[in-house]
């Protein structure tokens, strides 16, 4: 392989790499400031855990959790 192909590749390589980690760093902080933007942006309807029902926590609440736990 030619050493312009070889740089090419490692260049896009390289950026894809970057755009990879710089993506999968985000995803710890969600950034959601409620569940009505949580649902705007996901296309989904947050939904309690079991668990979260049983202690009777509002869906409020139990959003916080969410976005505490996915936020470490």
């Amino acid at each position: 392989m030619s050493d312009n192909i070889q740089e090419k590749l490692d260049a896009i390589i390289d950026d894809a790499v970057s755009r990879h980690l710089k993506n999968s760093s985000s995803k710890g902080n969600l950034g959601y400031s409620s569940i009505e933007e949580y649902r705007r942006v996901t296309g989904k309807k947050f939904r309690r855990t079991r668990d979260q029902m049983k202690r009777n926590i509002s869906p409020e609440e139990a959003f916080n959790e969410f976005l505490d736990k996915n936020n470490t």
